[in-house]
Formats: structure tokens, C-alpha cells, sequence
């Protein structure tokens, strides 16, 4: 081992022999491969230029080919798929309008829409074509209304569809809701306002009233507003007129009208009146200051018929100084015939005519009734009882041609079964101003 580390001192060492022992061999090769290094370099680079000069050709072929179809490409040839593109040196210049030219300009401008100015116009909301109407509200509540106080609301509505919308007419439930002016036609897209007025005199408590507007919008052509109130009476009537009914059998009767007072202050009522005879008037104190109640009757000499006064009396109350109300005598004889008189147009008669008439018992004891006839010949007469001793129905028919006489009064009679009236007779007049009608 030592010997031979002394034959090669220098071998690990990284140096060159001894310039005394040269070694031809070696060094012939090392300088013959730094010499012939550069040659075999020579075939590859011709290898790689013959490369980009086929890969420049076949782009430009494949892009005249592109220029000539105008863009249009065909389905993939499945063989060629798999053959991959020649390399194309760094050194070969490809510019960017050919790398553009080779992308659909179709696809670029979907891609442009998908993703920028097409996504700002997207429609808010469905298209409404024709005339539409939208109310922003369709109640409004007055909330709490003095009785007696008129008070105004206005429904704001707004034409949303492309086409002029007209609005015909404006229609309220009675005659306490009355309906302003209003905008008739509105454009598309403006508004317009329904102005309505409630009148709260003779009502207490919760009150709705419906208001119906009709338009040209083919979705909604009726739209139903409502108000709504609750109204309230610093003095209260309960109720708000007084009945009474009375016969010759029930000839005194009496009604009951309570004043309620909702004031802080205590309610004083004095001097009270009626505005006719026959009525008895009486105050009644319930609780002093807060609650009174009036007893109307009627009176000697008794009523033969009906008729209405007005009852007044005074209040301590600023708001309400003075309290009226209504009161009826509504009398009711012990056998009515309804209507009364009998009325046809004065004839001829081109066709037959019907009249109905209805026989009332008001008395306490069960009523018959029969042989109804007329004075004049060719009309037709039926009786029906209808609730048994209590109502009949009688139906006159009068024939074609049939014409009232001038000379002579023409009346039905009926006989019946009580006492003070044995006999009925009621009068057929002909219709003030009127020609023949028909009745079927």
C-alpha cells in the first residue's frame, strides 16, 4: 500500500503530471475535445433553423388559409389531433395582430357584453305594458273625528305602465264620501291624486266607507278605496230619533232618547221643547251632569195619522249648545191597504198591466177577508192570503186596451171582518203625465 502511494504522489491532488513525463495520449484528447467541441454544435443549430423556417411557413400557410375561409372553422381532424405542433424558436418574431387574427372576433364581442356594459342594462323589474294604475294606498284612517266634523283625505296613485291611463269615474258608497276633482288622464310614468271629503254628522262610532275607482287598466279596471273613522260625540244620542207607533186600538205610546255626555266638565240641559202638539216631552236625570234621558208619548186627543215634530233642548257645553232630534208618530189604522190610492197610466193599455197591492191586520185579533171586486168590468182581481189573519195580497190585472173612464170613479172594495172597517174601498187613479205601460 505504501509503495504504491509513492508511484502516484500527486494523484489526489487534482494536478497535471510532471512536466518531465508527459503523457501524450491524454493530452492529445483533451486538446482534440476543446478543439472538435464546436462541430457537432454545427448540425443542430442547422437543425433548429431548418425547424423555424418549416414552423414560419406553416403559420403563414395557416394564415392565409384563416384569411381566405373568413374566420370559419372545421370540425378537428381526429389523426392530426394528436401530432404535436412543431416548436417554434424564441428567435422566430410572432406579431400580436397575428395571435389576435386568430381568435373569433364573434366570441370576443359576447365575452365583451357577457362581462361589461350588458350587465348595467338588465331590466329592475317586468315590463307592464298598457295603462297601470298603483295607489300607493288604497285605506286611509281619519282616526278619531269629532260628530259632526267634515274631514279630507287624497289617494296618491301613479300611472306604472306605457300607455295613457284614464280614469272614467270616481264613485262613493252614500252621500256622507264625496269625491273632489280629479285627474282624468295621466302619462306613463306621473301621478295623479283622488281627493275625498267625509262628513261625519249622524254617525257614532267605527265608520268605513268604500270609494270605487274606475280606470282603463285591463288588470284592474275597478280599484276599491276605503276611509275609515271613529267617530266621536262629545255628546251622545242614543238612539237618534225616537218611534212611535200607535192604532186606534194602541193609541198612547212612548220612546226613550238617552243624552250621554263624553266632556270632562259636568253637562247641565235645560228648556226643553217640541216643535208640535201631541207630543208629551219628560227629562229624566240618570247621573247628574253625565247621563240624561228624554220620554216623548203621545198625548190627548190621540192621532189619527202620522206625522214628525223636532225635540230641542239646551246644553252648558260650548261645543254642543244646543241638542235636536227627530221624533215620528208613525200610526198605524187596524186594516192598511198599501198603496194608497191605486195608480195605471190613464190608457189604452197596448198590453195587460199588473198591480200588486197588500192588505195589513195592525189590530190584535185574527181578520178575514173577501169578495175584492171593481166598478168597472173586464179586469181581473185574485186574492192570496199571505201570513194568515195578519197579511193579504191582492193582484189587479187590467186587459189590453183598458182605458179609466172620465165620467166616473173606478175603486176597488173588499170587504172584511173587523168591526170599523166591514168595508175597504180604495180609489184607481190614473198616473199623472204618464202613457200606457206593461207590467207581464
Amino acid at each position: 500500500m505504501s509503495a504504491k502511494r509513492k508511484k502516484h504522489p500527486h494523484r489526489h491532488k487534482g494536478h497535471s503530471p510532471t512536466p518531465g513525463k508527459p503523457r501524450p495520449e491524454r493530452a492529445s484528447a483533451a486538446v482534440g475535445s476543446a478543439s472538435a467541441e464546436p462541430a457537432p454544435a454545427q448540425p443542430q443549430a442547422s437543425g433548429g433553423w431548418r425547424w423555424a423556417v418549416v414552423g414560419g411557413a406553416m403559420l403563414a400557410l395557416g394564415l392565409g388559409l384563416y384569411a381566405l375561409t373568413g374566420g370559419k372553422s372545421s370540425k378537428p381532424n381526429p389523426a392530426s389531433a394528436s401530432v404535436p405542433n412543431p416548436p417554434v424558436p424564441t428567435s422566430a418574431p410572432v406579431s400580436a395582430s397575428a395571435v389576435a387574427s386568430e381568435v373569433p372576433t364573434a366570441q370576443v364581442t359576447k365575452a365583451t357584453a357577457a362581462s361589461g356594459s350588458a350587465a348595467q342594462a338588465l331590466p329592475t323589474g317586468p315590463v307592464r305594458q298598457g295603462p297601470r294604475i298603483q295607489f300607493a294606498n288604497t285605506e286611509h284612517d281619519f282616526g278619531k273625528v269629532q260628530a259632526g266634523q267634515v274631514v279630507k283625505c287624497e289617494f296618491l296613485f301613479t300611472n306604472l305602465g306605457d300607455a295613457l291611463l284614464e280614469i272614467s269615474g270616481v264613485q262613493t258608497s252614500c252621500g256622507c264620501t264625496t269625491a273632489g276633482a280629479f285627474q282624468r288622464q295621466v302619462q306613463p310614468g306621473q301621478t295623479g291624486t283622488i281627493p275625498i271629503q267625509f262628513n261625519s254628522g249622524g254617525f257614532s262610532g267605527p265608520v268605513t266607507k268604500a270609494v270605487t275607482v274606475t280606470c282603463n287598466d285591463p288588470a284592474q279596471p275597478a280599484v276599491q278605496l276605503l276611509v275609515k273613522a271613529t267617530v266621536w260625540a262629545p255628546i251622545e244620542l242614543t238612539p237618534q230619533w225616537a218611534v212611535l207607533h200607535v192604532s186606534p186600538e194602541q193609541p198612547s205610546n212612548a220612546a226613550v232618547v238617552r243624552i250621554v255626555s263624553h266632556l270632562e266638565e259636568p253637562l247641565v240641559v235645560s228648556n226643553l221643547a217640541c216643535s208640535v202638539p201631541g207630543i208629551g216631552l219628560e227629562l229624566i236625570t240618570n247621573q247628574p251632569g253625565r247621563e240624561y234621558a228624554v220620554l216623548a208619548r203621545t198625548v190627548w186627543p190621540w192621532p189619527t195619522n202620522s206625522f214628525t215634530g223636532q225635540v230641542s233642548l239646551d246644553t252648558s257645553a260650548p261645543q254642543v249648545p244646543r241638542i235636536n232630534f227627530t221624533v215620528w208618530v208613525n200610526y198605524q189604522p187596524a186594516v192598511a191597504l198599501v198603496p194608497w190610492p191605486v195608480m195605471v197610466p190613464p190608457g189604452p193599455l197596448t198590453n195587460r198591466h199588473t198591480v200588486m197591492l197588500q192588505i195589513r191586520n195592525n189590530s190584535t185579533n185574527a181578520l178575514n177577508v173577501w169578495e175584492p171586486t171593481l166598478n168597472v168590468p173586464d179586469v181581473q182581481v185574485q186574492l192570496t192570503p199571505g201570513d194568515l189573519g195578519r197579511v193579504f195580497i191582492l193582484a189587479l190585472t187590467f186587459p189590453p186596451g183598458f182605458q179609466l173612464p172620465a165620467d166616473e170613479p173606478v175603486e176597488l172594495s173588499v170587504k172584511t171582518s173587523h168591526p170599523q172597517h166591514p168595508v175597504i174601498r180604495v180609489p184607481i187613479q190614473p198616473v199623472p203625465g204618464a202613457t200606457a205601460g206593461v207590467v207581464k
